[in-house]
């Protein structure tokens, strides 16, 4: 009886050793060096980006170079110069620069010591969003000198112009256009669509600004610009006529093919063409 009982005690511990479940690195040698290897390998390739971007900005902060860093939405940077400017709400200052509180206004105002350099360094396109959207904001309401502002104390390239040139040529507003063409903005640069300022101008019949993006057109020696599309195959006459404005469509078809658009104080009383006299004839309806 005791003999059994020892027997049976036995047994029920070499099943319980059996079924316990055995660590995972005791499986096998083989499957265990293969796991441990690609946890490493995928350990490394997680940490290896901030490592990088880690040893950049400590490489360029020990050689004395300011690492790039992106702005946050809608912040852009302030191109100081040798004049006093007013700083912004969405400007950015760099270091090193002179700066004025003005307690009366509330405004404040930069500029560059006078034993700094010629000017400020150019921008590295990180803020081009920001500014585009700040020019259109500006010229959407017509705010001209808002828009030289910018223009002066942020950093942008021509092809950023194109959409708030279209923005304000759609809206009528000749003096922002002006200045924007001024900083040479394309007068016929593509925006959303395709759509460009001189197809705004037309189709919302401001044609005193589609007269100015077609002499700027003349300027600077593009050839047939009123033929130029969008994407929907449309011309600015053509949009012009959409909108039932044949009148403009027509006049500015004809001043394009003259070769010469006149300055409104280039002429004399109506800017437009005179229309050619009608002769009334009589007809025989037999």
């Amino acid at each position: 009886m005791a003999v059994c009982y020892v027997a049976r005690i036995s047994f029920c511990s070499k099943r319980e050793v059996l079924c316990k479940p055995m660590p995972w690195w005791e499986v096998d040698p083989v499957v265990a060096f293969l796991l441990t290897l690609a946890c490493l390998l995928l350990g490394y390739w997680a940490l290896a980006p901030a490592t990088a971007t880690t040893t950049i900005a400590v490489t360029a902060a020990v050689r004395g170079v300011p690492a790039r860093m992106s702005l946050p939405a809608g912040k852009v940077h302030f191109k100081a110069s040798h004049e006093w400017q007013e700083v912004l709400p969405h400007h950015v200052l760099p270091t090193n620069l002179e700066i004025r509180f003005d307690l009366s206004t509330g405004r404040n105002f930069a500029r560059l010591p006078s034993a700094a350099g010629p000017g400020a360094a150019s921008g590295d396109g990180s803020d081009e969003t920001s500014v585009c959207k700040l020019l259109c904001d500006a010229a959407t309401w017509g705010k001209q000198e808002r828009v030289e502002h910018v223009l002066q104390s942020c950093h942008w390239t021509p092809e950023v112009l194109s959409a708030p040139l279209a923005e304000a040529a759609g809206r009528g507003h000749l003096e922002v256009c002006e200045a924007l063409l001024k900083a040479r903005a394309d007068p016929v640069g593509r925006g959303p669509k395709g759509v460009t300022a001189l197809h705004r101008a037309a189709g919302e019949g401001h044609e005193e600004v589609a007269e100015l993006l077609l002499r700027r057109c003349q300027e600077l020696g593009l050839a047939e610009p009123l033929a130029v599309q969008d994407d929907l195959g449309r011309t600015c006459l053509e949009c012009a006529r959409e909108q039932d404005l044949h009148g403009v469509a027509r006049r500015l078809e004809v001043k394009a093919k003259a070769g010469a658009v006149a300055r409104p104080s280039e002429t004399s009383g109506d800017s437009y063409p005179e229309a050619p006299q009608l002769q009334l004839r009589s007809i025989s309806v037999d």
